[in-house]
Order: C-alpha cells, then structure tokens, then sequence
C-alpha cells in the first residue's frame, strides 16, 4: 500500500529511527493497514462496527509504534499525532 510506505518513510526520518526499529515499524503499518483493508470488505458488518474496529486499530498501531520507540522519539511521536491547530496541548 502506498500510503503506508509514504507513513513509514515519514516516521522514518522524523524519528531518526534504527534500521532494527523501521523493520519493526514496517511490520507494524503494513500489518495493520492490511487488516484495516480485510474489515472495510467485510459485508457482516455495519459502518458503525468497522468504524470502530478502525479506530480500535489504529490506537493498537499507536501503542505498537511507541513500544518501539526509545528516549526522545515517544515525545516527537506524540507530537506527529497531535493535530496542529489552536486546540489545547494537554486536552488528551
């Protein structure tokens, strides 16, 4: 998948990370970018449902990516995820 290789180059360089950890992270994207695709085709689901398994994968891909992060890369990974808008930093 395209986007998720664009996500991994990104997190990649943003991040400074090892070659061990983008191996790690390149499990992690394109594991749950695979599974995201499996549960949009599935039809025994309501919108609502993959809706939430959707958000339910992407916060199991945030902890996963900062179970491989070191030192100061959680802090700038966090701050990758927090929107850059006028929205109060500490409203978690």
């Amino acid at each position: 998948n395209e986007l998720a290789l664009i996500e991994i180059n990104e997190l990649t360089e943003a991040l400074q990370l090892t070659d061990e950890q983008k191996d790690q992270l390149q499990v992690i994207v394109i594991g749950i970018t695979r599974k995201n695709n499996q549960v949009q085709l599935m039809s025994n689901l309501t919108p609502s449902e993959i809706d939430n398994i959707l958000i339910q994968n992407g916060e199991a891909k945030i902890r996963m990516i900062k179970g491989i992060l070191e030192g100061k890369q959680v802090g700038l990974y966090e701050n990758l995820l927090t929107p850059s808008s006028s929205e109060d930093p500490d409203n978690r």
